[in-house]
């Protein structure tokens, strides 16, 4: 559907569109828009027909490169409409005004600093003439046409911003919707108040971000009760929980919706739990006052991934998995629905945009079979991480809950990089828990976001007894974020990292090397697989 002025004959005007062309990032610019008070809608570039009615217009990153890809609508370049390219949407006005875009040596990911060539522009009003942000591209713009000014550059000399001289028009390389930009939101903010002169609502850009998600979670709250109920209807539900903090709101949503004899909720012990973890599960769970099933499947899962070393082949293997065992559970017991903790995050790395591409299959999306006996019920499925710990506090869960680090679907089998066997797993858990133990003594647990160990199929020299020794290598991973789309690495203490490594390969058989993952996403990913 175009957006058009039939389409919104009253409100389309006030409007910020926002194009897509397949960035990971492009639903955050929507809740940042969101946050601040003002609407918004994303659309793709052959929906945006020469009838559009908004106040502004977005141009999101993508995947692509200028020149090769999707182009900006002619007949919008040629209008006084507002106009904001990020990333790659500013490679394109760029492209569409004449100028050069090169993919070369200049690519950059993750944090650089930039410095304003112009602090009195409306795009940059009230900021600091340097910045730090966040970027994640390949290409960069060579050269301008005389049309555009740089407005922004960072240390090497790399264009960061641009202004059209005539026209509304900017353009930023970086990300300002990302948590890890300073000042991304007030970079926004600018665009829509000075800029497009749009009216914000509800006073929502003086909140703080959590007075706007607990606002957001109240108003949420009944609005998903009232959707649960509508989708489930008479229904019976199978409930997929694991004891983190997704599934558990999923669960305390369909308990306060459905009759107790509508809702099974189901922990599946998939053998490839850290350790201790499935004990933590049944604490978390009888806490939220559910009592779930249980099933027993580590012989079945472990046996279905072996041989197996392709990452997203364990999580297609998983994904199936899953499914098997519930349907097999559920079967002749009357189940119509199969509800998951799915969150926005999982949407997109598994793929979830006309544009975007699949970063890697989330088991519980990309991996699911094509066809399911089971209805899909994902009431999580627009919200990020930082959303549903919200939800989770409007439902009164305690904070042991809503702070339990996140722990992947397929777990341990993403964390072991090559093949998934008993031995590895034994030397991954004993290695993860010495590095987590380590981390609540020190008192650094709670000041990272997401903190766990990876093995890998690389052995290295090293020397035991005086004599030479071939062994695995774990590496440690720490990272802060907040809604896991981006995220920094942790510095911690070399000497916390010094103990946790003589540990390690002290006590874990197989291990005489251990090393530590200072990379932020992106490039990388959170976890390594």
């Amino acid at each position: 559907m175009s957006l058009s002025p039939e389409n919104h004959p009253t409100t389309a005007a006030e409007l910020i569109v926002i194009i897509d062309y397949g960035s990971q990032y492009t639903p955050l610019i929507a809740r940042c828009l969101r946050d601040l008070g003002y609407r918004s809608e994303s659309v793709s570039a052959a929906q945006c027909g020469a009838g559009l009615r908004a106040r502004g217009v977005i141009l999101s990153g993508g995947p692509e490169s200028a020149g090769t890809g999707a182009k900006i609508p002619d007949w919008l370049l040629d209008q006084a409409v507002p106009l904001l390219g990020i990333c790659y949407g500013m490679q394109l006005l760029v492209d569409a005004a004449g100028g050069k875009v090169h993919s070369d040596q200049q690519r950059a990911f993750g944090r650089d600093t930039i410095e304003l060539a112009t602090p009195d522009d409306p795009l940059f009003t009230g900021l600091p003439r340097q910045l730090v942000v966040w970027m994640s591209h390949c290409d960069h713009v060579g050269s301008l046409p005389a049309d555009l000014q740089a407005t922004a550059h960072n240390a090497a000399g790399v264009i960061a911003a641009v202004r059209h001289r005539r026209w509304p028009h900017w353009g930023v390389q970086f990300h300002p919707e990302v948590t890890h930009t300073s000042h991304g939101k007030a970079i926004l903010a600018n665009f829509c108040q000075h800029i497009c002169a749009a009216p914000a609502g509800r006073g929502a850009a003086k909140a703080g971000r959590e007075v706007v998600l607990a606002r957001s979670a109240l108003q949420r709250v009944d609005d998903l009760c009232a959707r649960l109920k509508a989708e489930v209807g008479a229904g019976k539900v199978l409930a997929a929980v694991s004891g983190g903090v997704d599934s558990s709101v999923t669960a305390v949503l369909l308990a306060r919706t459905l009759s107790q004899a509508q809702l099974c909720c189901v922990y599946i012990n998939n053998g490839l739990l850290r350790e201790h973890e499935a004990a933590a599960i049944t604490a978390v769970l009888r806490e939220l006052a559910i009592v779930p099933q249980s099933l027993d499947c580590q012989q079945e899962f472990v046996a279905a991934l072996r041989g197996v070393t392709d990452a997203e082949e364990k999580r297609q293997i998983i994904g199936h998995e899953f499914v098997r065992q519930l349907e097999k559970f559920a079967q002749g017991k009357g189940f119509t629905h199969l509800a998951q903790g799915t969150l926005k995050s999982d949407v997109i790395e598994s793929g979830g945009g006309e544009r975007t591409h699949r970063i890697k299959s989330h088991h519980n999306v990309a991996a699911l079979p094509a066809e399911m006996e089971l209805k899909l019920l994902e009431p999580l499925r627009d919200l990020f991480k930082d959303e549903v710990r919200a939800l989770g506090k409007a439902l009164a869960l305690s904070q042991r809950i809503l702070q339990r680090q996140p722990f992947p679907g397929p777990g341990l089998a993403v964390r072991i990089v090559g093949e998934v066997t008993p031995s590895r797993l034994a030397r991954l858990r004993a290695a993860d828990a010495i590095y987590l133990a380590a981390l609540h003594e020190h008192g650094l647990y709670d000041q990272t976001w997401q903190a766990f160990c990876v093995l890998l199929p690389l052995s290295s020299t090293g020397v035991r007894g005086d004599r030479r020794s071939q062994a695995a290598t774990v590496v440690l991973r720490a990272v802060q974020s907040v809604d896991a789309m981006t995220a920094s690495a942790c510095e911690l203490p070399i000497e916390v990292l010094a103990t946790i490594a003589a540990r390690i390969t002290a006590q874990v058989d197989g291990v005489n090397r251990v090393v530590y993952d200072l990379t932020s996403k992106p490039p990388a990913t959170i976890e390594w697989q």
